[in-house]
């Protein structure tokens, strides 16, 4: 095809041009004078076969409701009831989902805190595989007894007074009782329990408490409300993370944990917790962001420590060498009230620190007598 040049202006504005000229009487296909054409959604001799029943090309009936209506507004709930009322969601298909119940509905798809049991105590493993899975079920005041094994899982009150307990007290070392953390979090999580809880009889280990850089805490912590910020919800410990709760926790060993910044064993925040009979050995707070309580930390609240073995926990250094308590660090009085830790028949040993090996304070009255 030959093309001359030219020219359109103000002067010669009267060119014509002629484009895509069908000289040849060709159909979409190229065949010259076939009968192909286009169809509504632009394919050559498609016949409008892209078109779904919605009127739309290519649209594979994604504008169809579920009745089949177009442009419905009908959806398909999680209980599997297609209609167009949202306030039935969930309520055909919810009820009691625990086997182990005495009203187990077969058919529930969720679970609505219906459950009613006759002796209020889950078996692990027995009636429930995991731990947590008997402690969703429990409510306060409930019992969840765990036999011997070694438990995989991060345990979580899920603000809970509950008694978790172990089978211990029929003879069994508590070494036969493990529950060892699989993710970045506290092996076990006691937060904002009014009162009451308790944990007894286990081995605690392999958690990790997740906290901030050191430069952040040092730039939060001339703010009282920014630090009690990041002490209550950012700033874990590696074994036992308790917050703004008192539980009793009885005949634990919490070993090999490890904390970024405080709390290597235990954590205690806004805390009268009484801890009795527990040994907390060989948990750290590595080297780079240390701060402190390689065995346990506490800020605000009154614990009791009562007839406690602390040994063998670390605390790394920093930049600053700002590091200490390498078995038991007071850190901050919280809310006005002035921390207060007593200690009864306490054993620190062979902790390490930079600043205060056994015990390190920066606030707070410690009476006690071994």
């Amino acid at each position: 095809i030959d093309f001359m040049p030219f020219n359109i202006s103000s002067a010669d504005p009267e060119k014509w041009l002629e484009l895509n000229e069908n000289a040849q009487n060709q159909d979409c296909l190229g065949t010259a004078n076939g009968q192909a054409e286009c169809d509504d959604c632009g394919v050559c001799d498609g016949d409008n076969q892209d078109m779904d029943d919605c009127g739309v090309c290519f649209g594979n009936n994604q504008d169809m409701d579920c009745n089949g209506t177009c442009f419905g507004e009908a959806s398909e709930d999680e209980c599997g009831i297609c209609d167009d009322n949202s306030e039935n969601d969930n309520s055909t298909c919810s009820g009691c989902t625990d086997i182990n119940a005495e009203n187990f509905d077969e058919n529930a798809i969720f679970d609505d805190s219906s459950c009613e049991y006759s002796d209020n105590i889950f078996y692990v493993p027995s009636e429930y595989t995991a731990i947590q899975s008997a402690i969703y079920y429990a409510s306060a005041g409930d019992t969840v007894e765990v036999g011997p094994g070694i438990y995989n899982e991060n345990i979580d009150f899920m603000g809970k007074a509950i008694i978790l307990r172990s089978q211990y007290e029929n003879g069994t070392s508590i070494d036969e009782f493990i529950i060892s953390g699989i993710d970045s979090a506290s092996t076990v999580t006691i937060e904002n329990i009014s009162e009451g809880g308790a944990l007894m009889g286990f081995t605690i280990t392999n958690g990790y408490g997740q906290g901030a850089s050191f430069e952040d805490f040092l730039s939060m912590a001339a703010d009282e409300e920014t630090l009690d910020s990041l002490l209550t919800y950012v700033m874990r410990a590696g074994g036992i993370s308790v917050g703004n709760a008192s539980p009793y926790l009885r005949d634990l060993h919490i070993t090999n944990n490890t904390a970024r910044n405080v709390g290597g064993g235990i954590g205690l925040i806004n805390s009268n917790a009484v801890i009795e009979s527990c040994r907390i050995s060989n948990n750290i707070i590595p080297d780079g962001e240390g701060l402190g309580g390689g065995g346990v930390a506490i800020n605000g609240g009154h614990p009791i420590l009562i007839d406690v073995t602390i040994e063998n926990n670390y605390v790394g250094s920093n930049m600053y060498s700002l590091n200490g308590g390498g078995g038991i660090l007071c850190g901050f009085s919280l809310g006005g009230d002035i921390l207060h830790l007593d200690l009864e028949n306490v054993n620190i040993i062979g902790n390490t620190a930079n600043i205060g090996a056994g015990i390190g304070a920066l606030s707070g009255i410690i009476t006690g007598n071994h």
